[in-house]
Formats: C-alpha cells, sequence, structure tokens
C-alpha cells in the first residue's frame, strides 16, 4: 500500500515492500498525475529505482490540489505489481481581510453619494452596496473594484439609504462596514446674482418681492443642504417699506450657519445705514455654499 504525506507545495510517497515469497521487486517506478486518475501524462515520475528504495519526494506541486499516485515493482518473473493512492497537497490558509474603517461619506449630489474609506492591508479589491432605508431593497452597487472611494448613482435625491462596504482577498470577505440614512443630495440652487450691479455710493433700494425672493433662496440652500428651511426666522419685507439692518442681519445669520467659504459681511447696527458692499456681501456668501 502506498501512502503519502504533504504541504502546500509537495508530496512524500512511502510504501512497503512489494515483494512476495519467489518473486521478489527488482526495482521500482513511480508516477504523479494531476487528477483522479492515471490519463494523460504524469506531471513528474522516476522508473527503475533501486529496489531498497521505500521513498520518493515530488516537489514544485500546486497547493490544494488533488494527485494521483501510481507505484509498481518490476518484479523478478517479469510482471508488475501496481500500487495507487489519491493524494492531496494542503491548501495555503490566507485569512480575509479586516473590515474597512472610517467608512465616510465624501460628496452627496443630485441622484447620488460618494463614499469613501481607509485602505485595508491584505485586501485585493472592495465591493459597496446601497439600501433604501425604508424597504431593504438593494438600489445601487459596484463590486470587485480597487479603489477605496466610489460614487453610486441613480438614487432618488433626498431619499436615505444604508450603505455597506466590505473588502475581499483570496480568503474570502471581510465582515460589512454600514452607514445608515445617508440622503442623496439635493439638486443645488442657483446662483443669486439680482444685487450683482449694487455699488458703493450708490442708493440702496430694494424692492419687497426682490428682497423675499432673496430669502426664499437663503432657504432653498436649507434644503439642499437637509437642513430645516424655517430654522431661522424672517421679517417679511412690504411694499412701500424700506429693507431694515434686522433684516439684514437676519438674512446674515441665516446665511453664516450654512458655513459659506465666503465671510459674510459685517452686521448693521439698528439705525445704522444699509451699505451696497454689504449688499452684494450677502450675496457673494451664499453663493459660496457649497
Amino acid at each position: 500500500m502506498v501512502s503519502y504525506t504533504a504541504t502546500e507545495n509537495s508530496i512524500r510517497a512511502t510504501w512497503s515492500s512489494l515483494g512476495e515469497s519467489g518473486n521478489v521487486v527488482l526495482s521500482y517506478s513511480i508516477e504523479l498525475y494531476r487528477g483522479y486518475s492515471d490519463s494523460g501524462s504524469p506531471v513528474d515520475s522516476a522508473y527503475g529505482f533501486a529496489a531498497s528504495s521505500r521513498a520518493v519526494n515530488f516537489y514544485n506541486l500546486s497547493p490544494g490540489t488533488a494527485y494521483f499516485i501510481k507505484l509498481w515493482g518490476n518484479m523478478q518473473n517479469g510482471s508488475r505489481r501496481i500500487e495507487t493512492t489519491q493524494a492531496y497537497t494542503e491548501s495555503i490558509y490566507i485569512p480575509p481581510p479586516s473590515s474597512p474603517t472610517n467608512f465616510r461619506v465624501y460628496d452627496r449630489g443630485p441622484g447620488y453619494i460618494g463614499a469613501t474609506w481607509n485602505a485595508v492591508s491584505n485586501a485585493n479589491g472592495y465591493s459597496i452596496e446601497a439600501y433604501h432605508s425604508a424597504n431593504g431593497s438593494l438600489q445601487a452597487s459596484a463590486y470587485g473594484f480597487s479603489g477605496t472611494a466610489r460614487i453610486l448613482s441613480g438614487l432618488v435625491s433626498g431619499v436615505s439609504y444604508d450603505l455597506k462596504v466590505w473588502a475581499y482577498n483570496d480568503g474570502g470577505n471581510s465582515s460589512s462596514t454600514w452607514l445608515y440614512g445617508i440622503k442623496a443630495g439635493n439638486t443645488r440652487p442657483s446662483n443669486w446674482t439680482l444685487f450683482t450691479n449694487y455699488t458703493s455710493g450708490q442708493s440702496i433700494s430694494i424692492s419687497a418681492s426682490t428682497w423675499n425672493s432673496f430669502i426664499t433662496r437663503i432657504q432653498d440652500f436649507y434644503t439642499y443642504r437637509d437642513l430645516n428651511p424655517t430654522m431661522y426666522s424672517f421679517t417679511t419685507a412690504y411694499t412701500g417699506n424700506n429693507i431694515t439692518a434686522a433684516q439684514i442681519n437676519q438674512a446674515r445669520a441665516a446665511i453664516a450657519y450654512l458655513s459659506p467659504s465666503t465671510n459674510v459681511p459685517a452686521a448693521v447696527s439698528t439705525g445704522g445705514t444699509v451699505l451696497a458692499s454689504t449688499i452684494r456681501g450677502l450675496q457673494n456668501s451664499l453663493n459660496s455654499v457649497a
């Protein structure tokens, strides 16, 4: 009977003498086949070696692979006595990767969410999915990519989604990392331009309808940023009344809360003069909201 021991890349075949009373072994031959039979050509072999031998080593084999060993004794009477056995090399254990960390949103826009995460050291790649938060249905996905950021598109603006990302390698998938209740971005309001032509020294005259429209535009930016558009109270402008310092400061505070990249102008003192530069400054600040 042929026995064997194996590593990931080698097999050692061993046996007892195949000789019989009155019919001794003159030499041995052995063949190693990939698979489960001796069909095809052997991947390794040794022929006519000494009858005193009881072992042969096969090297440079594939991990986790089936091999078929065929051994025969070349007998004194001219016959062959054949023994076979099935052998397997050991598989290489590859641990699956760790879960991605610092999973976060880096961009949102109309119908899409951009997510990113920290690289996993032993990962071959990543996959990501977005599920509708309300009913759990899969809405967007990307599989088998190498980067650590992905845009998930085809979503509905203002709707919440749960995002799942995982890493993978030859050892399998990591456990998943989740983000919950992420809304696809709303469409950004267009820039406000009606204050563009105000120049220093010019008498400020803003109609009630224009000012009220400006306030509505500020509230549109709140909706775009998923904020409550009624978070700030605004005094409605009426025809025949001048825009007051209080109304200017209300708009200023509301814009400042949106963290514009262009600073809001200074507050206007009660009873103070509303300057053209202040009006243009409100416009420029609002338009700098990302």
